[in-house]
């Protein structure tokens, strides 16, 4: 076994077998289909976040250590927890929030709102819900499930 490993880690790339793990990774890495609420609730709050980043990169990071640092009252799973403390920490991938329900979106954004009053101003926040509700109804997904219902 250690003479296969010292070969296989000195050996090209090309020279080695392929991994028999290849094909499953495809499957498991593979973003899982959403059904329209999430799909509603991932643009809404990735076009809200990159609004802020966009427009106030001085308080982002404040807003974004706010929504973690509050979401644990929403009776999120401790995995569903840590994609959302991914999502934060990488911006446009809240494919990752996964599992969520109803009130559990509308905890989320109220989190990420509050945060936003809270180092930007009531103004300011309002100003960016709307404007990303106007991008988010622009959606085909829209159509079946309001951005607004998470207000």
């Amino acid at each position: 076994m250690q003479r296969s490993l010292l070969n296989a880690l000195s050996a090209d790339n090309s020279q080695l077998p392929p991994d028999p793990l290849d094909k499953l990774s495809l499957v498991t890495s593979a973003t899982p289909e959403l059904a329209v609420p999430q799909k509603v609730f991932t643009h809404f709050m990735d076009y809200f976040m990159a609004a802020i980043s966009q427009n106030h990169p001085q308080v982002v990071l404040s807003i974004k250590t706010y929504m973690f640092d509050q979401a644990h009252k929403l009776g999120i799973t401790a995995k569903t927890l840590n994609n959302l403390r991914l999502w934060l920490s990488a911006d446009g991938q809240s494919f990752l929030i996964q599992n969520l329900n109803l009130e559990q979106m509308q905890g989320i954004f109220h989190i990420a709102y509050v945060g936003g009053c809270e180092f930007l101003g009531p103004v300011t926040s309002d100003r960016l819900v709307a404007d990303t509700i106007r991008l988010v109804e622009e959606l085909p997904e829209a159509s079946e499930f309001s951005p607004r219902t998470f207000l």
